[in-house]
């Protein structure tokens, strides 16, 4: 009975032989300009936000970029390598004369005395332009270290970084800034990176760093690369350059010294932060001051290796032959 209800299918439909029809062209739709735009403002925003969020993960990563502080920091060194006064907040123990950059005032002088006055006076720099910036969160602060090339008027390069504490009332000048050698060839060379204050404890350091301390500061003012070569205790044929063009004034002063206890750094090494004050082969005159954090190893051993630098803040991202060219 249901058989008989149901609707018979219809009949094939039937096209005669070289007789077919064309069917309609699909009709174009066009959208109006107007909602055209709006997709094309929508798809660039979605692009632009992609990219922004790769640059920002590239400068987590490491890459360089535009520190929070760098316009302090650009005004400290541009004060700093002019020799001026530095009419900047700065941490407790700091002066606004701590470039040292200074003429020692030496008529009637004796051998042994302390100059009567100095005058400060500039670095012979003609150009700084900001590097890189890294910073560190520490507690409600941020340590950010800005990193400037110098060109000198003799074409040598070098880098100058300086370590701000932002707080939470502003920046502050964390130490006095410091000369560094040329930027690297390689690119891969590890971003200075502080965060933890240089002068944790003060150790009683054996005889043996204090004296390697002070080879380094001669070997690295003057760009003695051997020296620095063999104090490293690097076996890879590698060079490691100074400043070049200076050389050390006195005895560099040893600030503090901090054994090491990060996970998986032996407790044979130590960091030792120095002050050392440098005259310019050129103008002996003329006499810088320049703070540094030295990794030393094999500190049990007669002579031990100062076996990385930075400066000051930088000691616990210091790696052994970091600075190897």
């Amino acid at each position: 009975m249901l058989s008989a209800l149901r609707r018979p299918d219809p009949p094939p439909l039937a096209v005669p032989d070289g007789q077919w029809t064309a069917l309609p062209a699909p009709r174009q739709v066009r959208l109006p300009r107007a909602v055209r735009v709006a997709i094309a403002v929508m798809v660039g925003c979605t692009l632009l936000s992609l990219a922004a969020l790769g640059a920002a993960g590239r400068a987590r990563a490491g890459q360089p970029a535009t520190g929070r502080w760098l316009g302090f920091a650009t005004l400290v060194a541009e004060n700093y390598v002019a020799g001026h006064q530095l009419q900047v907040p700065l941490a407790a123990g700091l002066d606004p004369g701590l470039g040292r950059l200074s003429q020692a005032a030496s008529s009637g002088q004796l051998p042994g005395m302390a100059p009567a006055s100095t005058a400060l006076v500039p670095l012979p720099v003609v150009h700084l332009a900001p590097m890189s910036s890294t910073d560190v969160a520490r507690g409600r602060d941020t340590i950010e270290t800005d990193v400037f090339g110098l060109e000198l008027t003799d074409g040598t390069l070098l880098e100058l970084a300086v370590v701000v504490d932002g707080t939470p009332r502003g920046p502050v000048l964390a130490d006095v800034p410091s000369l560094l050698a040329g930027p690297a060839a390689s690119p891969q060379r590890p971003p200075v990176q502080s965060g933890v204050p240089a002068a944790q404890a003060q150790e009683q350091l054996p005889s043996g760093v204090v004296a390697q301390v002070g080879r380094w500061a001669q070997a690295y003012a003057a760009d003695d690369e051997q020296t620095l070569y063999e104090l490293t205790g690097d076996s890879t044929p590698r060079r490691y350059v100074g400043l070049g063009g200076f050389h050390v004034v006195g005895q560099p002063t040893v600030l503090s010294s901090t054994y090491a206890t990060r996970s998986g750094r032996p407790p044979a090494q130590v960091v030792v932060t120095v002050s050392v004050e440098m005259a310019a082969d050129a103008n002996p005159g003329l006499v810088v001051e320049s703070t540094y954090d030295l990794l030393v190893t094999n500190v049990a051993d007669y002579l031990p290796n100062v076996a990385a630098w930075g400066p000051p803040g930088s000691g616990p991202q210091l790696v052994p032959f970091q600075n190897g060219r």
